[in-house]
């Protein structure tokens, strides 16, 4: 069933090395943001012209959750 709970809690807390990790997770593989994504990655390329797609990829990593 959608939004219900199926078995037993298991509350992790985490560390402040982890949770930007796992925030970046959630959004890189959350549909919802999808449009998001593609208007960050857009903007990189536009600002950074002679940037490897490597570079461009990296650097999405490194800022779209700032």
């Amino acid at each position: 069933m959608p939004g219900h709970q199926v078995g037993a809690i298991d509350t992790k807390v985490l560390d402040l090395e982890t949770l930007p990790k796992a925030h970046s997770y959630v959004l890189f593989n959350c549909s919802k943001v999808d449009e998001f994504i593609t208007e960050h990655l857009m903007s990189i390329r536009d600002n950074n012209r002679q940037m490897s797609e490597h570079g461009v990829q990296r650097l999405h990593s490194e800022t779209f959750t700032e």
